[in-house]
């Protein structure tokens, strides 16, 4: 009893030493009113043990959300003031590259400066870039258009590759105002592109294979394109879901595309490079059954050919490996002559192996 009142007495000259230091400093109507609690009328505290201390977790929740969201503006300045660096950094190297100082660079110096950040683009893609930009008059601001797009990506999408390619465009050859909001491409331009616009862009992305022509694709509900490098995607034929009278909603439209990604596998993608080869650089006939590439060779590939991919593709072999890697190939397990009498590989076969 004797602890419970002297500990009573003491928490009761803390709360009003308490009052008059908040009365003083603060406004006094803002000061709790309450009559003050007794340990002996504190239910989760056992009377005559020390007061209770607030842990952390408990002192942010009484403080209410000024401490969250003082926390949350902390942040988003470190991100804002992260990316304002970067792109002073990214301005710099354009000057660099802009020799008559009147603010424009070409489409290959745009390649070179694309390759000094690491976000090098292939030949292909390089092309695809000129539909979108103006390539003899490439801005500051196009520069930080294309490395906030998936262009500049490791990983590309098709969607969001056609998506950006669009936004691209509105922002270059159409004036549209552009920004990079947390490294995100973003255009004032509503999602809405011209259909002639549309049409042009999106046979040059999206290359029709099954319905090459607008008269074929009337009687077909989707057609089979192809976007590079190697993706085949599904779209449908009807355009009247996203078009206006002379205005498409490009952004409603690839969300309409079906992706087809094939292959999946190391060893299907492996499988899809020879045939796409033997396809294009040794013009072997070729069809698509929904999104499968079926090339007319036997699955052989000539055994030069084969030589030549080996030295070229990713970082290259070394000499060593190389002669190891033809003998191999060279072995009777895989090496076939064709009907028109030529050393060919069994390419399905080796890749096999090699898997």
């Amino acid at each position: 009893e004797t602890t419970k009142v002297k500990w009573g007495k003491r928490w009761t000259e803390v709360h009003e030493r308490t009052k008059r230091r908040r009365g003083a400093h603060h406004n006094v109507s803002s000061v709790d009113s309450r009559p003050f609690r007794r340990d002996a009328d504190r239910p989760d505290q056992r009377p005559g043990s020390h007061p209770r201390k607030r842990s952390p977790s408990m002192a942010l929740t009484q403080s209410g959300s000024t401490a969250v969201a003082t926390t949350g503006v902390n942040k988003v300045s470190r991100v804002i003031a992260v990316n304002l660096d970067r792109e002073r950094k990214f301005a710099e190297a354009f000057r660099y590259f802009d020799d008559n100082d009147d603010g424009y660079i070409d489409l290959e110096a745009l390649s070179k400066l694309l390759l000094c950040f690491g976000r090098g683009v292939t030949t292909d893609e390089l092309a695809l870039l000129r539909k979108c930009l103006n390539p003899s008059k490439i801005t500051l601001r196009d520069f930080l258009n294309v490395l906030a797009s998936n262009f500049a990506s490791s990983f590309h999408m098709p969607k969001t590759l056609i998506n950006d390619a669009f936004k691209l465009h509105n922002a270059a050859r159409s004036g549209k105002k552009s920004q990079t909001v947390m490294g995100h491409l973003e255009v004032d331009d509503g999602d809405l592109v011209s259909r002639e616009t549309w049409r042009d862009l999106s046979n040059t992305f999206a290359k029709p294979i099954t319905g090459a022509t607008p008269q074929d694709r009337q009687s077909r509900e989707s057609y089979l394109a192809k976007v590079q490098p190697a993706t085949l995607v599904r779209i449908p034929t009807d355009e009247t879901k996203f078009a206006e009278r002379n205005r498409v909603d490009y952004k409603q439209w690839c969300q309409s595309i079906d992706v087809k990604v094939h292959p999946k596998s190391k060893m299907q993608e492996m499988l899809h490079a020879f045939k796409l080869f033997n396809h294009t650089m040794r013009q072997k006939r070729c069809k698509h059954i929904d999104g499968e590439l079926v090339v007319d060779d036997d699955g052989l590939i000539l055994k030069d050919d084969l030589s030549r991919i080996m030295k070229r593709m990713g970082a290259g072999l070394a000499d060593d490996e190389h002669t190891a890697f033809m003998e191999v190939a060279s072995s009777p397990l895989f090496a076939q002559t064709s009907s028109d009498g030529n050393d060919c590989v069994n390419y399905v076969k080796l890749i096999k192996h090699l898997n």
